[in-house]
């Protein structure tokens, strides 16, 4: 499963972080972040003091989770953020695959 975490204020340029867990494992996933485990920018995000939110789970693998980090347009997936003043939906993730 891939997961897109919104970040309460930017860090940095960063407002958001891409993740990839086993089905099911969200939770203990999340647990390791805030313990400052795995990601460098989730560490930062951590001793900073900033808070998140769960943005988006999609259905995905590690693959996926690459192409959409390589995509660098995180927040055209993000249903917090997307939503711009002119109105324009967001775009829903390519199908994973693809």
């Amino acid at each position: 499963m891939i997961y897109i975490l919104h970040f309460d204020v930017p860090y940095h340029h960063a407002r958001h972080y891409v993740g990839y867990c086993a089905d099911g494992t969200l939770e203990q996933r999340l647990e390791r972040h805030r313990a400052g485990q795995g990601s460098r920018l989730m560490l930062a995000i951590e001793l900073a003091g900033i808070g998140y939110t769960v943005a988006l789970t999609h259905p995905g693998d590690r693959h996926f989770e690459r192409n959409l980090k390589r995509a660098k347009n995180t927040p055209r997936f993000c249903p917090l953020c997307s939503k711009s003043t002119t109105g324009k939906r967001r775009a829903r993730p390519p199908s994973p695959g693809s």
